[in-house]
């Protein structure tokens, strides 16, 4: 099942084509969607990450639906779910050249709505000690 959806372009844009939906999204599809997409990654890493690269909306509707956690989650296993260093340092890198800390940066102001603020806020917090683990691990 996994090989069949993570190799069928138009499986994966049927599945990709949730976010295109209006805020916000149902929790429980979110947390279906999410899941899904995140055992994809964890298995088919450079096929998947290929896919959504070549999806330019893609870190828009991250942060677009960042107030729904379940797409927080899925940011952050994008982060974490890939295991080989090679690939892992590529969606860091496409991640950055997207901005994406600078983005979540800019959600967290009392202007949002809580639940954008809170889970940009939770991601960040995140990614800091995702990335201090990452260089205790280096200088190890």
């Amino acid at each position: 099942m996994n090989d069949r959806l993570g190799e069928d372009e138009s499986l994966l844009m049927k599945l990709y084509s949730f976010l295109l939906n209006d805020s916000p999204l149902n929790p429980l599809l979110a947390s279906f969607f999410s899941k899904v997409l995140s055992i994809l990654i964890s298995r088919k890493p450079e096929q998947i990450v290929d896919f959504l690269k070549k999806k330019h909306d893609f870190v828009d509707l991250i942060i677009k639906h960042i107030g729904t956690s379940a797409i927080m989650d899925l940011l952050l296993r994008l982060l974490t779910c890939i295991e080989p260093p090679q690939p892992r340092q590529d969606v860091l890198n496409w991640l950055n050249e997207e901005k994406i800390i600078q983005r979540l940066v800019e959600i967290v102001h009392p202007s949002q709505e809580e639940d954008r603020h809170s889970n940009a806020s939770q991601s960040l917090c995140e990614i800091v000690r995702l990335s201090r683990d990452q260089m205790l691990q280096i200088q190890n």
